[in-house]
């Protein structure tokens, strides 16, 4: 998150070494922006006493359009990791969000075969050392290709006082053409699913 956003979030080898939920705004270019949203890691058997501490934090994880997961391949346990945040996932009925794995940690890797081995294994994913900035791009570009494959064509009619709303999609939304008339405001635009309810919700709809 640091390397792609220019961010300094706390990174420690430390468990809980924050609870906050930090968003940052990734863009490219005027139509090619997203914004990003860090989580605390998850651990196996999370004790009940916490998991409120946790609830603000995972909601970021349910209203996200996509799911990036991040994995230590260099740690021994990788497959036992992936597996807690599988069924984490599940129970915050989030696990059929379309999801990029993310295997970090590339340059401490002795066996090179076990990119190869999770490369066949997960089709979404992707192999890069944030340290030492290795396949970054490629990790950006399958954001953006993924958020573009999950994008729906939609179109609202606004009242002309209505011009808060056409701001708000105009900054969230990808607009394919705006029409004026004494009527109104006709917006066709692309949009996640997720997205589009939260402009329903704004419009009262």
């Amino acid at each position: 998150m640091n390397l792609i956003t220019g961010a300094n979030v706390i990174t420690e080898n430390k468990l809980f070494s924050t609870l906050d939920t930090t968003v940052r705004k990734v863009t490219l270019s005027p139509s090619r922006e997203f914004l990003i949203s860090d989580t605390v890691g998850f651990i196996k058997k999370l004790p009940h006493h916490l998991i409120v501490s946790f609830l603000t934090t995972l909601s970021e994880a349910v209203e996200s359009d996509i799911l990036i997961h991040v994995i230590d391949i260099s740690d021994p346990m990788v497959d036992e990791n992936i597996k807690v945040v599988n069924e984490t996932l599940k129970e915050l009925n989030c696990d059929s969000k379309p999801i990029i794995m993310v295997f970090n940690k590339i340059d401490l890797l002795k066996d090179r075969e076990l990119i190869t081995y999770y490369k066949q294994k997960y089709i979404n994913s992707v192999f890069i050392s944030a340290v030492r900035s290795i396949n970054i791009n490629s990790f950006i570009e399958q954001i953006f290709s993924m958020l573009n494959l999950h994008l729906k064509e939609y179109t609202l009619f606004l009242k002309l006082d209505e011009q808060k709303l056409l701001s708000m999609i105009c900054n969230t939304a990808k607009v394919i053409n705006i029409d004026y008339d004494e009527n109104g405001i006709r917006i066709t635009f692309l949009a996640s699913e997720i997205n589009y309810n939260n402009i329903i919700k704004f419009l009262g709809k």
